[in-house]
C-alpha cells in the first residue's frame, strides 16, 4: 500500500512538469507565430498602393486557378461573388496562424470589398480546427 502511494505522488509530479513544459512550448510558439506575422506584414504602403497590390494579386490568383481547373471561370461566371486573398503561414506542429489580405468582388454590382484575414490554428488533437 505504501508503494502504491509513492509511485501515484511520483507520476503526479512527472505529469505536472510534463505541463508546464507543453504550456512553455506552446507559448514560446504563440510567440514566435506572432513575431513572424509581425515581420511579414507589409508595411509602409498608402491605401491606393495597398488596394493597386491587392487588385494585382487578385488577378494573378484567378488566372492561376483558370488554369488549373478551367471550369472554375463558369462557375465564378455564374456566381453572385467572389473572393480572393494571399496569406502568409506561420508556425508548426502545436500551433500556426495566417494573415494576409483580399479582395471580394460582387458581381451584380461591381464593388470590390477589401479585406484583411487573420487565423490562429491550433493542434491540440484530431479535428481541432481553426479558431
Amino acid at each position: 500500500m505504501f508503494q502504491c502511494s509513492l509511485s501515484r505522488i511520483s507520476s503526479m509530479g512527472i505529469l505536472r512538469r510534463r505541463f508546464i513544459s507543453v504550456i512553455a512550448e506552446v507559448i514560446a510558439l504563440a510567440l514566435l507565430v506572432l513575431g513572424v506575422q509581425a515581420c511579414s506584414t507589409p508595411t509602409g504602403d498608402g491605401p491606393d498602393a495597398r488596394r493597386a497590390r491587392i487588385k494585382e494579386m487578385n488577378g494573378k490568383i484567378r488566372m492561376s486557378v483558370y488554369q488549373a481547373q478551367p471550369q472554375s471561370i463558369e462557375l465564378v461566371d455564374s456566381a453572385a461573388g467572389y473572393a480572393t486573398a494571399s496569406t502568409v503561414v506561420a508556425g508548426g506542429p502545436a500551433a500556426g496562424s495566417d494573415t494576409g489580405e483580399g479582395m471580394a468582388t460582387n458581381r451584380a454590382t461591381g464593388k470590390q470589398t477589401f479585406l484583411t484575414v487573420q487565423r490562429l490554428d491550433t493542434a491540440s488533437g484530431p479535428g481541432v480546427g481553426a479558431l
